[in-house]
């Protein structure tokens, strides 16, 4: 093989580097979700994991301090991700009360 074409070949391959790695970082730039952009004007956020459950108080990991208390003692089962409660809207319920934020 003459030197020439390996140089080639060697910069054919520097600028493919390159160009993935330009896309890249084009993608993340513009797919990653800040927790800023996630939190803003959030009220509450139930995880309904094991965790965050302490008898029938639901805790608001959110930090605002928005506590729920589940009714009629909802089954725990596995989620999408993590943990879920079973609720059915009508007997198994998380009360979030009234409060204004």
């Amino acid at each position: 093989m003459a030197k020439s074409s390996r140089w080639l070949k060697g910069i054919v391959a520097g600028v493919i580097a390159v160009l993935i790695g330009f896309a890249f970082y084009v993608w993340w730039n513009t797919h990653q979700t800040t927790r800023a952009s996630v939190t803003k004007g959030l009220v509450a956020y139930w995880s309904f994991d094991g965790s965050s459950v302490t008898g029938i108080r639901v805790k608001d990991v959110s930090g605002n301090g928005n506590d729920g208390s589940a009714t009629s003692n909802p089954e725990f089962v596995m989620g999408k991700i993590g943990e879920a409660f079973r609720l059915n809207g009508a007997n198994y319920f998380v009360d979030a009360g009234s409060r204004a934020p």
